[in-house]
């Protein structure tokens, strides 16, 4: 139970190669398209682009850890894209 509870704490830090991608992907559609919702849009999906390879060492996820990572995932989306079109409101000012 405990080593649950630390993977659950350090999962987002093992997500380094999604939170690369929405950032990458929200900045150019940020740049490109000046929409705050299609930026959110990209967030989600390139945050659950790389989800299978991040789980691997997964034979079966239960299900309250499953419904956690697609939490987290969606926070991290959430959050990436509020400091994108932050920084690019502050950069455009």
């Amino acid at each position: 139970m405990h080593a649950e509870f630390v993977r659950s704490l350090l999962s987002p830090l093992r997500l380094w190669r999604t939170i690369l991608l929405m950032i990458v992907m929200d900045w150019t559609v940020a740049r490109l398209s000046h929409d705050a919702f299609a930026v959110l849009c990209s967030s989600i999906v390139c945050a659950f682009v790389f989800s299978t390879f991040e789980r691997r060492e997964w034979i079966v996820m239960p299900a309250h850890i499953y419904a956690g990572d697609i939490a987290a995932r969606i926070s991290l989306a959430s959050g990436v894209t509020l400091a994108v079109c932050a920084f690019q409101i502050a950069m455009s000012a």
